[in-house]
């Protein structure tokens, strides 16, 4: 049984931190854990963001008061990088005409202290999804021409990016935004796929003035913001207040990229959203006591929690195993004193648009505690569950303001959060895209010559040979402007594709145009290059790897369609278009290979030998299959990861799948590690 513990007592200072491998910890390894919290109170901790140690929660490090800052506001959604060095929240009220954003970050690495102040920022609105990438390069932020209050009557909808570095000056303007890109409504949610270089966003209808746009997700440029996909919608954000559904939404995304989850706020639904098969569908939340809304989500990414969704139901939390998109299977439930209430003299906590976000949870890095908002009246805002792989325990309560009338607990933040692909070994040995990569370098010190002694002298021992491990910090960025490819674009030519799509045209047809949506995204002036393949009983080359837009655009037009698909010819015709003596220096290898059938006359299991022989070589795979008449495992099995092997339904479903590949592509180790 555990031990309840409330904490009451906590100083200005916030605490020191250091990193491991990702994870946010103090000195002594425990992971930080920031609250976000909306009381009108002056005290400390009060509409501030504050800390505790999972190891030690019952010390709170109570940030500083909003009233104390320039620019102030109440801290709503936050935002870190994945060392947790510094946070950014964005309002979710203020009384000032011209809020900020609330800011925490270390003053000083050496001593552990840190700083709270505001953060001067142009055409905010409350509660507007912030986001911040992995490495805390860059800020994301939804804006619109509304200053305060009725965000739902802005006119203009925007999402700007900017340099960290601006932001911790503690002023930026227009003038410093790296990006910027119109959205049709406002953006409740941004969610980085840290895999793909994408940036998804969760626009949601507040006014009847959008009716027109239902709530939708679309993906964007990492980089650029240019739009990738012009959006999937998704089930209604049912909300009394069209205002209120900002600040009650909640996303998060799947390990590979490849579904946002959406939570479904009146109803106990989750949305899901496929962004490679543009696909979206809602399934109900089957928590064993009936509740009437669904808050926060958050997925595990490690320990009993891996895979896990933690939902939070505002009077209970539940755990549920997410891996059958189906249905979700219950794993366990907990009643959590509610952070929301309805009474006859009004709503109490921070319902979305009087504080919020609303009723949020997030698993620790570790995942094996839930941290959720609780306890609208008191006296803690939140509180800790342990989760050993099938119940959840009581742990600890967060007590952040000590001011007992009622709370307003808003966000929550860990260092959970989605997996980055591990970094390149940096090693003077060529690495293979498939290889399992290390971030740290390995130094071996060696003993140094010992020399005579003299006869009056006592001779030292010689230092035994240690290794150590020292931190490697590279400020080179793998990016769609930095990163060249050689790219073979392989298409099935059976008499299958003549089949019709959804929209009338033949398969054939709409693979020609999603490669040609391909070669759209390729820098060809500038280093791409790019060949075309085909395959039914044999395989043949229509263009070797060219610059030349054109070349391909003509070569697309020739090919026609045979009997067979020996998917084994493939991928041997296109290795050998990747041979060393063909590739270019400095350019990542690529085959993508698309087909709509079972291999023959060959076996597929030949063609999962062919692509281990490339792969070994240096290329990289990615597999496409249009149907489910697929040798799926070992489509699976070609590609060089599991998230490189893509389904479309319905070849119409081509263009979004060759476009997420554009930005899926890793940049050539000897061109930024390796060779050095």
């Amino acid at each position: 049984m555990k031990n309840k513990r409330l904490l009451l007592v906590g100083t200005m200072l916030l605490g020191g931190l250091c990193t491991a491998q990702g994870t946010d910890v103090n000195a002594q390894g425990s992971e930080l854990i920031l609250v976000a919290e909306d009381m009108g109170d002056r005290r400390p901790g009060c509409e501030a963001i504050s800390h505790v140690h999972l190891d030690n929660p019952d010390q709170v490090h109570r940030g500083k008061n909003w009233a104390n800052l320039e620019n102030p506001a109440s801290p709503g959604r936050m935002a870190a990088p994945a060392d947790m060095r510094f946070a950014i929240a964005s309002p979710s009220n203020t009384a000032s005409l011209r809020p900020g954003l609330y800011l925490i970050d270390q003053l000083d690495p050496t001593s552990g202290e840190w700083r709270t102040r505001g953060v001067s920022a142009p055409d905010l609105f409350l509660l507007g999804a912030i986001a911040v990438d992995a490495a805390g390069e860059f800020l994301y932020r939804a804006e619109s021409d509304t200053r305060i209050g009725q965000t739902c009557g802005a006119r203009n909808f925007w999402v700007s990016k900017y340099n960290i570095s601006d932001v911790l000056s503690g002023q930026i303007t227009e003038d410093d935004r790296v990006a910027v890109v119109s959205t049709e409504a406002p953006v409740a949610e941004i969610v980085i796929d840290e895999q793909s270089n994408v940036v998804h966003f969760v626009e949601v209808s507040c006014s009847t003035l959008m009716d027109r746009v239902a709530p939708r997700v679309t993906t964007h440029d990492k980089l650029t913001l240019a739009a990738v996909d012009p959006g999937i919608s998704i089930g209604d954000i049912v909300t009394p207040s069209r205002e209120q559904a900002i600040g009650v939404t909640h996303a998060e995304i799947s390990d590979n990229g490849s579904t946002i989850y959406v939570n479904g706020w009146e109803k106990a639904e989750l949305h899901l959203v496929n962004v490679v098969s543009r696909t979206a569908s809602s399934i109900e939340i089957p928590f064993r006591r009936r509740t009437e809304h669904t808050g926060g989500i958050s997925l595990g990414r490690a320990g009993p929690g891996k895979s896990l969704l933690a939902v939070h139901g505002i009077d209970r939390i539940g755990v549920f195993d997410i891996s059958d998109p189906e249905a979700l299977v219950h794993i366990t439930e907990m009643e959590v004193p509610p952070p929301i209430e309805w009474t006859e003299q009004g709503i109490l906590g921070s319902t979305g648009h009087e504080g919020g976000p609303a009723g949020t949870i997030r698993w620790t890095a570790n995942g094996q505690y839930i941290v959720a908002a609780t306890s609208t009246r008191g006296p803690f805002e939140f509180q800790i569950y342990e989760f050993d792989g099938s119940a959840l325990h009581h742990y600890a309560d967060i007590e952040t303001c000590p001011y007992r009338q009622s709370n307003y607990g808003n966000d929550i933040l860990t260092a959970s959060r989605q997996p980055t692909l591990p970094p390149p070994s940096p090693t003077a040995t060529r690495a293979t895209p498939n290889a399992t990569a290390s971030s740290t370098a390995t130094a071996t010190v060696a003993a140094t010559s010992t020399p005579e002694p003299s006869a009056s002298a006592t001779a030292e021992p010689t230092p035994a040979q240690v290794r150590i491990h020292l931190p490697v910090a590279l400020k080179e960025r793998c990016s769609p402007k930095t990163r060249r490819q050689d790219a073979i674009v392989v298409i099935d030519t059976s008499s299958s594709m003549m089949e019709l799509t959804r929209a009338g045209r033949a398969k054939l047809e709409a693979a020609k145009a999603a490669a040609q949506s391909y070669i759209e995204l390729l820098s060809l002036s500038e280093g791409d290059r790019v060949a075309l393949v085909s395959f039914d009983e044999d395989a043949r080359t229509h263009a070797a790897l060219t610059s030349e837009k054109k070349v391909f655009e003509t070569a697309l037009d020739e090919i026609r369609v045979g009997q067979q698909t020996c998917l084994p010819c493939a991928i041997s015709q296109a290795a050998g278009e990747l041979s060393p003596s063909k590739r270019r220096v400095g350019n990542t290898a690529v085959i993508i290979l698309l087909t709509d059938g079972r291999s023959n006359p060959r076996p597929a299991s030949d063609a999962v030998i062919e692509a281990q022989s490339a792969k070994e070589g240096g290329v990289v795979i990615f597999t496409i299959g249009i149907g489910d008449a697929l040798d799926s495992d070992a489509l699976q099995e070609m590609a060089s990861q599991p998230a490189y092997f893509f389904v479309a339904p319905d070849a119409e479903d081509l263009g979004a799948i060759y476009k997420r590949i554009a930005v899926d592509v890793p940049c050539e180790p000897s061109r930024f590690w390796g060779k050095r």
